[in-house]
C-alpha cells in the first residue's frame, strides 16, 4: 500500500507464499512494485495510506483520528 503521495509505502502483506522483502525510504512503493509486490492502495483506507514523518503529517494523522494508544501518547486523552 503506497502512501497518499504515492511514492512511499505504509504497509507490504504477505499472502504466505513469500517473506515480503521491505525497502524504506523514497520511491519505495515504487521499487516494491518492481520487485514483484501488488498494489492495493485502490483498495485501502485514506487513514492506512497516510505515512506520518514529520509533524504537519502527525497533525493530519490526529485531524484524521488517532487510535487510544496514540491519542494517549499524544496528551489527547
Amino acid at each position: 500500500v503506497s502512501d497518499l503521495s504515492g511514492r512511499g509505502t505504509t504497509a507490504l502483506l504477505s499472502g504466505g507464499r513469500a517473506d515480503p522483502w521491505p525497502m524504506f525510504g523514497q520511491d519505495s512503493a515504487r521499487r516494491h512494485l518492481k520487485a514483484g509486490a501488488t498494489d492495493l492502495s485502490a483498495m485501502a483506507a485514506t487513514g492506512l495510506r497516510l505515512d506520518v514523518d514529520d509533524a504537519s503529517q502527525l497533525r493530519q494523522a490526529v485531524e484524521q483520528g488517532v487510535g487510544p494508544a496514540t491519542a494517549c501518547a499524544l496528551g489527547l486523552s
